[in-house]
């Protein structure tokens, strides 16, 4: 799906002699499935995505896993979205 064919993420043999135990999904696969997510709840239209910063990957995503999000409204626009702003977690 990714194209990653580490040995982690599609050899059980290897993985299973890991601190995980059996494959992982790629960290990006697990990180555009909860982008995917967060953009529908609140409903958002992102016209570009600039940016991540200070993101990090806690646990592994394993075949078979449920995957959701969270979201967090830091900023809104008062003029409506015909007046989009640049939104930052920094607020600029």
């Amino acid at each position: 799906m990714t194209g990653d064919y580490d040995p982690l993420h599609v050899d059980h043999e290897f993985a299973r002699q890991t601190p995980f135990g059996k494959p992982i999904a790629h960290g990006l696969l697990g990180l555009s499935l909860v982008a995917g997510l967060a953009s529908q709840c609140p409903s958002v239209r992102t016209i570009a995505f600039l940016k991540i910063e200070n993101w990090e990957f806690l646990k592994p995503v394993y075949i078979g896993d449920t995957v959701h999000a969270e979201t967090e409204v830091i900023a809104m626009n008062p003029n409506g979205p015909a007046h989009p702003d640049y939104v930052n977690g920094g607020g600029s």
